[in-house]
């Protein structure tokens, strides 16, 4: 038991034990982690080519033609304040992630819901993690510490062009970065809405050092 328990120590564990003692919740933790990179790096591409195999190969070319014409007639949304769904915003899949870092929402004063706000979220980061799990789900409960305010994300356009994937995206409740799109949120006529936007943009992403933070504007 003494053996097992000095295995458990992070980084004295020997790599070649480690994944037979691996609790189930951090199981599920690394889990929620990949499945976030897979829909983030990997699914975009696999979404694009499967719209063409369903209809070209399958009984389902009905269905797919009318999920794409859909996509057209809904192709504003994004621009128009989203579509959060608040029972994908409350997957325990997003909780799983988000302790996996883990991810905290630390509250530093009130903030009335009266009023719309723009919140500032730096460092981008590869794939601006703490920013889908603060503002795109509800994993560090933004909704509980600010109630009566909705928060929306704002991304690049082109995280709206997948199918399947895009549908994911829209539930979160992301807005694109087009000035139309963010002001169409917190417009005088709305009260209790708020945006999320990333200094730096994606390019951003590309700059990493260590104990160095960039913010380029």
């Amino acid at each position: 038991m003494k053996i097992k328990e000095e295995m458990l120590k992070g980084p004295n564990c020997p790599n070649a034990f480690c994944p037979l003692f691996v609790p189930w919740e951090r199981r599920l933790q690394t889990a929620s982690a990949f499945y976030y990179v897979f829909m983030f790096l990997i699914a975009p591409l696999p979404c694009m080519l499967l719209p063409f195999y369903l209809i070209f190969f399958t009984p389902l070319w009905l269905p797919t033609m009318l999920y794409l014409l859909w996509i057209y007639i809904d192709r504003k949304t994004p621009e128009r304040g989203g579509r959060p769904n608040q029972a994908f915003r409350n997957r325990a899949v997003w909780r799983y992630f988000a302790h996996y870092f883990p991810i905290k929402l630390v509250k530093t004063a009130e903030l009335p819901a009266d009023r719309n706000y723009i919140f500032g979220s730096h460092p981008h980061g590869i794939m601006s993690i703490a920013n889908f799990a603060t503002f795109c789900t509800n994993s560090t409960d933004f909704d509980s510490h600010f109630p009566g305010i909705q928060c929306s994300a704002v991304t690049l356009p082109n995280m709206f062009w997948f199918p399947f994937r895009r549908e994911l995206v829209v539930s979160s409740g992301a807005i694109t970065s087009h000035a139309h799109s963010i002001e169409y949120v917190i417009n005088p006529d709305n009260k209790g809405r708020a945006v999320s936007i990333v200094l730096g943009g994606a390019e951003e992403a590309l700059v990493r050092f260590n104990y160095i933070t960039w913010l380029r504007i």
